[in-house]
């Protein structure tokens, strides 16, 4: 069967046939050009030969079985027959792909699998762009400080600091010819020390690494694409209704009840402060179910505290039912941390893998003695509805939250009084929608954060998908919504605002607030000026990829040796270091 692909900026119009059914096992990097195309009348067998004919065909055939797992998800097949594979999307209009309408209730599930779609294309694109290459391959020791033992990886050495970095973002696969074989590893980290790439170790015999520098190939974990279309495919009439919530409701205001001394006494160990603290409080757990409330606070004004506090001052109710739910693991853990003291009975910390579910644990347990059971850490894999429904409080992030729609039965249904979230302006607004799996019509949603700060824009690769919004979260677009002229001052109704701040010197804060803040920001934090630093602020840069090609020639000698000079200051310091808390094995990674 032909294809018609429209490549590159000029918009040249070319056809080729679609890949061989015969070649749908085999990895991207074996396809090749047909050599018998080189002769002067060319392949006499092009309908069946199993070679590219064009670098265009060659091109095609490794985009298709780069995306071959995504023919199963719902809607993609659909959005593929709307418009012709490409290298480069500039000669797509909004037009053809569905997404020039502004979004709304009606177009809001096919406007979120159009851009997630497209999004996906570029970052397969930035991917075997940015990190194939020639690198050398080695054995690495890695202490894992949750385990105490040393564990073997595989190093990758010489690849640029960006393409390091992009490829632990987006969790990659990595694929390594080894001999006549080939072998498939996940990232798994960027050593800071050795400025190499560590990957996680394939449970194979592994084949005698090659001694001289060898071609891999990145691909991108789809995974993660597949829980953003499941995310928008798993919302319900409810959480619709409450993303759009009309000009009446909008206009109607919520006051705050006061609390209880019960509540009082539940929240004291948190100290809040009455200003902004205790009244963000009060309004996020009496608000309007129909209407999301928002807290918006910049950074040190003491969120994640205040989420502990509502948590602690709504289980005073016997009712409630609290899921809360976070963008990365760390967050998460954290908060964990702080509720686990006094409701370990009844909280849970639900991961998505052992991997996290081993960091949860370390960072709870001091004498790391405890299994995962007692510190309430459960794999959401293997964790059923029955648990589920013990617990009154369940911590975790919104893709591993996504999943818990998939636990529910005709009969079980997951009823949770309020839903927290927590980091929502640092996610993509289909991201954010995994929280939402399981809400209902009297949920309360509540959630915080800063979209003045960096957020999932920078994510976002697509230029069509970003024009379009993609790389707006779920809370600024909330905002923007509230702030409009025809909500009749639902700003003011339905969002909070957390302007102290108790962690950063008031020189800093200074600076910040009057760039992002409109100088509204107040410290109250206790920081002192350093005795040594001239001035109010002092910029130093803490990262240097001495193998960047971008640099000049001058500003890259420069830069390696700055970085000679910071590893022979870090070197004494990593030796001490795991002597001192590693009892004298591996490295400190805190010191790296």
């Amino acid at each position: 069967m032909g294809v018609t692909l429209i490549v590159g900026d000029d918009h040249k119009v070319v056809e080729v046939l679609e890949l061989p059914c015969s070649l749908s096992g085999c990895s991207p990097h074996e396809l090749s050009l047909c050599e018998k195309m080189k002769q002067p009348r060319g392949c006499p067998d092009e309908v069946n030969c199993k070679n590219a004919h064009t670098m265009e065909e060659l091109e095609y055939w490794k985009w298709s079985l780069i995306h071959k797992v995504l023919e199963k998800v719902p809607n993609y097949s659909a959005l593929r027959e709307r418009y012709s594979y490409t290298p480069n999307e500039v000669w797509l209009s909004a037009t053809q792909v569905g997404i020039d309408q502004k979004l709304s209730a009606e177009n809001y599930v096919n406007k979120f699998h159009h851009l997630i779609c497209l999004d996906e294309i570029a970052h397969c694109q930035t991917m075997a762009t940015l990190c194939n290459g020639m690198v050398t391959v080695k054995q690495h020791k890695w202490y894992e400080r949750w385990n105490h033992k040393e564990v073997l990886m595989l190093k990758l050495c010489g690849m640029e600091g960006a393409a390091m970095d992009y490829a632990v973002h987006g969790h990659a696969v990595v694929h390594i010819p080894l001999g006549q074989s080939e072998i498939e590893c996940n990232v798994f980290q960027r050593d800071a020390v050795e400025d190499a790439l560590l990957l996680h170790l394939p449970n194979v015999k592994m084949p005698p690494l090659p001694r001289n520098p060898v071609y891999v190939h990145f691909e991108i974990n789809h995974m993660y694409f597949d829980g953003l279309h499941s995310a928008v495919d798993y919302l319900n009439q409810y959480a619709v209704s409450k993303l759009f919530p009309n000009e009446i409701l909008l206009k109607q205001g919520t006051s705050g009840k006061y609390l209880t001394p019960a509540e009082k006494a539940a929240i004291k160990e948190f100290t809040l402060d009455k200003e902004y603290q205790i009244n963000a409080l009060r309004r996020m757990i009496s608000s309007d179910p129909r209407v999301p409330f928002l807290v918006i606070g910049p950074f040190g004004t003491g969120k994640t505290r205040i989420l502990a506090a509502a948590v602690s001052a709504l289980l005073c109710d016997p009712k409630s039912r609290i899921l809360v739910c976070t963008y990365q693991h760390q967050c998460a853990n954290s908060l964990y941390k702080i509720l686990f003291k006094n409701y370990r009975h009844c909280i849970m910390r639900l991961v998505p893998n052992q991997q996290a579910a081993k960091v949860a644990t370390y960072d709870l347990s001091a004498s790391r003695q405890s299994t995962n059971e007692e510190l309430g850490v459960y794999l959401q894999r293997y964790t059923g509805i029955n648990v589920l429904l013990k617990k009154k409080v369940i911590v975790t992030t919104f893709l591993t939250a996504t999943n818990l729609k998939k636990k529910e039965t005709e009969h079980q249904q997951l009823h949770f009084s309020h839903i927290l979230i927590d980091e929502g302006a640092q996610a993509r607004e289909a991201e954010s929608l995994g929280a939402l799996a399981v809400v209902k019509e009297e949920t309360k949603v509540v959630i915080v954060g800063d979209h003045k700060q960096s957020g999932p824009k920078v994510a976002v690769l697509s230029e069509l998908a970003q024009e379009y919004e993609l790389g707006v979260s779920l809370l600024e677009r909330l905002f923007n919504l509230y702030k409009s002229k025809r909500s009749g001052g639902g700003i003011n109704n339905h969002t909070a605002s957390l302007l102290t701040n108790y962690r950063c010197h008031s020189s800093i804060l200074a600076f910040t607030s009057s760039l992002f803040y409109q100088h509204t920001l107040l410290s109250r934090s206790a920081s002192e000026t350093h005795p040594l630093a001239p001035y109010p602020q002092v910029f130093t840069c803490t990262s240097i990829d001495k193998n960047s090609k971008n640099l000049p020639a001058e500003d890259r000698h420069e830069a390696r040796v700055l970085v000679e000079k910071l590893e022979s200051f870090r070197q004494p310091m990593a030796k001490k270091s795991s002597k001192t808390e590693s009892g004298g094995v591996g490295f400190s990674k805190k010191t790296g």
